[in-house]
């Protein structure tokens, strides 16, 4: 099985749910983060996990390294950074799973060059990130992934500007509908048009590349040199939609990293991705094989046609 390496962000996350009819909102406190959740998806589901971030040397920082090494991921690589505030997100649920979010701190934007050459790579892992962590540094594991023979996955959410060598170094994209119109450089794509999609995909896809489009319940489609792969969502009743790409990515490269091929991983994220949602938390949501393994008998009858 090879391993999976991930360079991401941290936080701590406190989500307030709008509740109906209720004096007060609810709140809640755990881990979150892009890529502490693709960190936990993946260990969840199977995989073994190298997670590399920064906290703060505070209490914050203290707590988000116990959540790691009690999803057993471990915290040697997250580096502690002196006199500096750990992140912390404010998630405000609404009624159908949408939110609202601000952030804080300075953690693990504060990792520093040095510490991100320090991540041993011998070529058979698979790397992942996301452009929400610094880019600078995501380009130096990446270069130095690409030299080593890795895999290279990108998470590229949320919508912003991405150094355009980090898109052509990756060998895997993987973004929902808003940020793909940002990308593609699309004024407007209706939801859930896989074909619409898949045409416009040759804007940003090199040759040899693999793009995922998540299109939330109306599925994915993915594109390669092969084709485009469609699949419809899950009928399930969303609580939090934060984490559930974070999730798609974790299980497909769970699934990669154990040898199984595009088709079967996207199929099995797709259904992790829906397992995901029901929960409030972010982290806290990703799924365990079990409960994969539950909604994907569930198919037949809970699954959206395209």
């Amino acid at each position: 099985m090879k391993k999976i390496v991930i360079l991401g962000s941290i936080n701590l996350e406190v989500v307030v749910q709008q509740i109906a009819g209720a004096e007060h909102d609810g709140v809640s406190c755990g881990l979150g983060g892009k890529g502490a959740n693709m960190a936990i998806a993946a260990r969840r589901l199977g995989a073994d996990v190298r997670f590399y971030s920064k906290v703060g040397d505070d209490g914050i920082g203290g707590s988000l390294l116990h959540y790691l090494k009690g999803e057993g991921i471990g915290s040697s690589g997250v580096f502690v950074g002196k006199g500096v505030g750990s992140n912390v997100s404010l998630l405000l649920l609404g009624k159908d799973g949408d939110y609202n979010v601000s952030r804080s701190g300075w953690g693990y934007k504060s990792i520093t060059s040095p510490e991100v050459g320090s991540i041993k790579l011998d070529g058979s892992e698979i790397v992942i990130s996301a452009i929400s962590f610094p880019q600078t540094m995501i380009s130096k594991l990446f270069a130095k992934a690409r030299k080593a023979g890795c895999t290279i996955m990108l998470n590229c959410g949320p919508v912003a500007e991405v150094d355009t060598r980090l898109l052509r170094m990756s060998d895997y994209m993987v973004m929902n509908e808003a940020e793909f119109a940002f990308h593609a450089k699309a004024k407007k794509i209706r939801h859930g048009d896989a074909k619409g999609i898949a045409g416009l995909s040759g804007r940003i896809r090199r040759k040899g590349q693999v793009i995922v489009v998540t299109m939330g319940e109306k599925g994915f489609v993915a594109i390669s040199d092969s084709g485009a792969i469609t699949e419809g969502g899950y009928r399930v009743r969303a609580a939090n939609t934060s984490g559930a790409g974070d999730c798609f990515i974790g299980a497909i490269a769970a699934c990669l990293a154990n040898g199984k091929g595009l088709e079967y991983a996207l199929g099995f994220a797709n259904a992790a991705a829906a397992v995901s949602v029901q929960g409030l938390g972010a982290a806290s949501s990703m799924p365990h094989r079990r409960e994969v393994e539950r909604m994907l008998s569930r198919k037949e009858t809970q699954q959206v046609s395209l």
